[in-house]
């Protein structure tokens, strides 16, 4: 757990290291975060290649805690990801971009289906 600095861009940030390569079919990224106002975070995803994709920009305004899965499926600011290489360091960005609400990040995980790399 990690608590994530009030209105700050700078934010905190986990990194995942994914061993088996191959290219991605599906993705799904799970995310849990207790925060007063989910309006004041951003959070993205960044690819071992450097693609950064927004999870969450500040929407949600005074609702609490983001406990979701985003997924290929589901969300089209993923879908460039499909057929990309799975292997190397993905990172969760997180940071709080208005003061007084304060929030805890708590874990995020990935979960793929991929074509093995041959």
């Amino acid at each position: 757990e990690l608590p994530i600095p009030d209105n700050n861009p700078a934010g905190i940030f986990d990194i995942l290291t994914i061993e088996e390569s191959g290219r991605i079919l599906h993705l799904d990224v799970t995310v849990d975060i207790s925060h007063s106002w989910i309006g004041d975070l951003l959070v993205i995803l960044v690819s071992p290649s450097g693609d950064e994709i927004i999870l969450h920009n500040r929407t949600g305004a005074s609702r609490r805690d983001i406990k979701k899965t985003y997924g290929t499926g589901t969300e089209e600011s993923l879908r460039p990801l499909i057929g990309k290489e799975l292997r190397g360091q993905w990172m969760l960005k997180v940071a709080d971009l208005a003061g007084a609400d304060t929030g805890i990040f708590h874990h995020w995980r990935m979960e793929a289906a991929y074509t093995a790399a041959g």
